[in-house]
């Protein structure tokens, strides 16, 4: 009697090359990693399928990785190994190089053993064994002997190099070839069980690890100065893309994405805070407080200090160049953007774009956006005659602007860079656009008249003047330069300073009002105390002693302003800083 062994079902094994029969039909890229998504197309028997997909980058994230299908079937399972190291790479021509490399040396060495040979003979020739007679015909031998040797020494040095010379740039040749799949190594096993047999296609999507596909904003900003105060500015906004996965992204479609994927991230806790008393240590060696921290005389706390290394980062930027025609300039193409909710925003670049891995910046633009901005000029002669000029601009897009590196465009010229901060829609931020050259400003001496007042209690009075200059030398007129200034401010309550010019004034603290209020000097001319930034903290107005001019100067004109103070002491002190 005889048993039938049941057969085992048979399984299909598909063997698919990632980088030939699986393109990539999408990228998303977020700032230090990317998802990538693979699509496989192939013929699935009735039954169990082993899909076995070669040539993965190294750098995929298994735990990443998921498989999404259409057609009648279920997957199983899903998992990733690394294959072997690939076996050093030869060829025909390699292996003829070797040996003729290993044929020359052999034959240099020979040659060298010939002329050493030589040299040992007629070293040991005495007048013993050569008469005066065979002298000339013995010389004459082993300058022919010598001569044949070092001349086929010459040759054969010469062949060695030839050959080595294409043993290198056949090794090389073979070594990039071994190395653009060296990075590929990955092997995806993909159990999938078919109900019929059929077409099936298959997205494998994963994530690269971190650093190896990165994208940094950029900006180009341009600002024209023919149109004083309210302007608009261009705004480029870019993209700096660059990916080191070991696969090339050949034509495809990409988005960039702003969120920041996070992994092992735990929601945050709070300990107790507890006090207690400090109590002296006992008697001992007294030991000297470490200087890197801090000690508190009631608490046991100490508070360690750490050093912060500021580091400067240079970027050369290379400058346009502007056409002076009046043809249309040429308009770049936007990117779409939607919406991930709270996560952020989503760029998706128009067209395909092909990004090799090997680790070069590739600038693409996202969208080119027209700003309202105003522009202003301002200068604190007392630290730096100068002028500078900024640009208030307003982002009235609805994109975030992220933090990037800044290059700035006045009039078609460049002139600086900045780092940008994250500027939400309807957000203002400040841009420097560098130095206006044509204003100049002169900060003459201070000029000082000390007098006494008072009959029984004596005081002395110090007047002091400063005299600024502001020369326009442009051929137009600049509606609005603000010259920023300060007086001494007393510290002392026995030390009185008072404000002679401008004679300005401060708001009543129940005032609506937010802003300073001026004063007029002269035509074109006014003042008030200075409030950085226009914060609207009336208390604060005139605390530091700073205020500023808000001039108007015509083309190829000079306004003087004055500054005019008076510090009052009793007379039997010395007032410090005062110079």
């Amino acid at each position: 009697m005889t048993t039938d062994t049941p057969s085992l079902p048979t399984v299909n094994i598909v063997k698919l090359d990632a980088q030939k029969d699986g393109g990539i039909s999408h990228v998303s890229l977020y700032f230090n990693r990317a998802e990538v998504t693979r699509v496989f197309q192939f013929i699935a028997s009735a039954g169990a399928n082993n899909l076995v997909v070669s040539k993965l980058p190294d750098v995929l994230e298994s735990d990443t990785v998921r498989v999404e299908g259409r057609g009648s079937g279920t997957i199983h399972d899903v998992s990733i190994v690394r294959g072997p190291c690939p076996e050093a790479a030869t060829s025909d021509l390699l292996t003829s190089l070797r040996i003729q490399e290993e044929d020359l040396q052999r034959a240099v060495a020979r040659c060298r053993k010939c002329q050493s040979s030589i040299e040992h003979y007629a070293s040991g020739l005495t007048t013993e064994h050569v008469n005066v007679a065979e002298l000339v015909p013995a010389l004459e031998t082993y300058e022919a002997a010598t001569k044949k040797y070092d001349d086929q020494l010459v040759d054969l040095q010469k062949s060695l190099g030839l050959v080595r010379a294409q043993l290198s740039d056949e090794e090389n040749r073979l070594a990039e070839n071994n190395n653009a799949w060296s990075d590929l190594r990955k092997i995806a096993h993909i159990g999938f069980q078919s109900e019929t047999s059929g077409n099936v296609q298959l997205n494998l999507i994963y994530f690269v690890k971190v650093r190896a596909a990165v994208w940094n904003a950029k900006y180009d900003i341009r600002v024209s100065t023919e149109s004083e105060g309210d302007n608009s500015v261009r705004v480029f906004y870019k993209a700096a893309v660059a990916q080191t996965t070991g696969e090339t992204w050949s034509d495809v479609p990409l988005t960039l994405e702003t969120a920041s994927p996070s992994s092992s991230v735990t929601l945050p806790t709070i300990s107790p805070w507890r006090l207690k008393l400090w109590k002296a240590p006992p008697a001992g060696p007294v030991e000297r407080p470490s200087k890197r921290k801090r000690h508190s005389r009631f608490l046991d706390v100490e508070a360690e200090v750490s050093d912060t290394d500021d580091e400067e980062c240079e970027e050369v930027s290379e400058e346009d160049e502007f056409c002076e025609d009046r043809r249309a300039d040429l308009a770049y193409p936007s990117a779409d953007v939607s919406s991930r909710g709270d996560l952020g925003m989503a760029f998706r670049l128009p067209g395909f774009v092909s990004i090799p891995s090997d680790g070069e910046i590739r600038t693409f633009t996202i969208k080119e956006l027209e700003l309202p901005s105003k522009l202003t000029r301002f200068a604190i002669p007392r630290v730096d005659t100068r002028t500078h000029m900024t640009a208030k601009i307003v982002n009235a897009s609805e994109y975030t602007l992220l933090p990037g590196r800044t290059n700035v465009y006045v009039d078609g010229t460049f002139t600086s860079t900045m780092n940008m901060f994250v500027v939400s829609p309807d957000e203002t931020f400040n841009c420097p656009l560098g130095l206006d050259q044509a204003i100049r400003i002169v900060y003459h001496p201070r000029e000082s008249k000390a007098s006494q007042s008072g009959f029984y209690t004596k005081a002395s009075n110090t007047l002091i003047s400063q005299r600024v200059t502001i020369h326009n030398t442009r051929l137009r007129s600049v509606p609005e330069l603000n010259i920023i200034d300060q007086i001494p401010i007393a510290e002392d309550a026995q030390i009185t300073v008072a404000l002679k010019k401008p004679a300005l004034v401060l708001p009543s603290q129940d005032s609506a009002n937010l802003m300073a209020p001026f004063v007029r000097v002269e035509e074109g001319v006014s003042a008030c105390w200075y409030d950085a930034g226009d914060s609207g903290n009336i208390a604060a107005l005139g605390k530091e002693g700073k205020l500023k001019w808000v001039c108007s100067v015509p083309a190829q004109q000079k306004i003087n302003l004055l500054l005019q103070w008076e510090v009052s002491v009793p007379s039997d002190t010395t007032v410090l800083g005062l110079e």
